[in-house]
């Protein structure tokens, strides 16, 4: 909380560290078993989930300035770009391992979040998505987008878990081979 103080960033990186939020360890694991060379995560705060994974190529993303600042300081085998989806194109890898997009997609709509990842397959490869989505429950979210039938006709599911909170199941989607 002191650092939050001190480098301005929301409050809620601060509130949510990695070794509290038991889906973010699990998170980590599933992206290293998929062996990423280049891996890219929009919502990254503080770089706590791609800092910790295995690959070459690691860009963060995040609209928070001041937590990409800090990030940037903690996680050096990182580069953080400010920005959202419109940052990954002004990284030069066209070939993206796989593409997070954890904890923050729950406050916008479905139909923008489709059209993003679509105009992004346009110019750059995704072969995986990880991404959650909140369990039906939890009233105090404004959305509870099913990822696997919204994407469908480019991704298909090949594995998901339930976040021991019961909050979210996040779901790994491969795209089709023939896009």
């Amino acid at each position: 909380m002191i650092f939050q103080k001190i480098f301005k960033f929301g409050k809620w990186h601060a509130n949510a560290p990695f070794y509290c939020r038991p889906y973010k360890k699990k998170v980590v694991d599933i992206i290293n078993d998929l062996k990423p060379v280049t891996i890219i995560e929009i919502g990254c705060g503080l770089g706590e989930i791609i800092s910790r994974v295995n690959a070459r190529n690691k860009y963060g993303i995040d609209i928070d300035a001041n937590a990409i600042k800090f990030g940037a300081l903690l996680a050096r085998n990182v580069t953080f770009i400010n920005g959202s989806f419109d940052a990954i194109y002004k990284i030069p890898e066209k070939h993206i391992d796989v593409l997070v997009l954890i904890n923050w997609t729950h406050g916008l709509e479905p139909a923008f979040i489709k059209k993003e990842i679509y105009n992004l397959l346009k110019n750059k490869k995704i072969v995986h998505l990880v991404i959650d989505e909140i369990l039906q429950q939890n009233k105090t979210y404004k959305y509870h987008h099913k990822f696997s039938k919204i994407l469908k006709r480019r991704f298909h599911e090949v594995k998901s878990f339930d976040d021991p909170e019961k909050i979210r199941n996040v779901k790994v989607l491969k795209c089709h081979v023939d896009i």
